[in-house]
């Protein structure tokens, strides 16, 4: 082990772990999110300046910060399965084999229930960003892109959603969709 990294460094980290599906996963929650924010946007292509959480009881948004010289909101929500993730963290560990409808549906459930005006604190936000975040083992990277294919998901007030897998050894970083949306309404 090189002088950088120290055992001692591990008793920083494990107590903020779970224990399953970790890559993400960070107690402190205001953390994990700004930390997702900042990981995950420039790989989507976006650049949000002076990225910053909020106070906690003032989300959602969980973070805020400038797109091109307008406020953006960001909210961040991790995609589990939570039955097989309970379990896992009970010691009895599952994997939960997705299906297409399976992951469209969990998608569109969270899209959803991020996509309430009533619920947003601060603003206006010209932008409103989900980023979803999972490090679910049977969701790979080909795996997702096929299951993604002609799927479009409906916001109202989301302009933009990202999913972000946990990180992938063969690219290098961590796979990232943005994901097709249009209003329920048709317009």
């Amino acid at each position: 082990m090189s002088d950088e990294f120290k055992n001692e460094d591990l008793n920083d980290i494990w107590p903020n772990l779970r224990g399953a599906q970790d890559y993400w996963y960070w107690r402190d929650k205001p953390i994990m999110e700004a930390a997702a924010a900042a990981s995950v946007l420039p790989l989507a292509g976006i650049t949000i300046d002076q990225l910053r959480s909020r106070e906690p009881g003032k989300d959602p948004p969980d973070c805020e910060g400038n797109f091109k010289g307008e406020r953006c909101g960001i909210e961040v929500s991790e995609l589990v399965h939570e039955k097989t993730l309970k379990s896992t963290i009970k010691g009895k560990p599952q994997y939960f084999n997705w299906c297409r409808e399976a992951l469209i549906a969990a998608i569109q459930t969270r899209i959803s229930r991020k996509d309430r005006r009533e619920l947003v604190k601060g603003g206006p936000y010209q932008k409103y960003i989900l980023i979803l975040i999972t490090d679910e083992f049977m969701l790979g990277r080909s795996l997702v892109e096929e299951f993604l294919k002609g799927a479009v998901f409906e916001a109202e007030m989301i302009t933009d959603v990202v999913l972000a897998l946990g990180y992938d050894p063969s690219i290098k970083e961590c796979p990232v969709f943005s994901l097709p949306l249009r209003s329920p309404r048709g317009d």
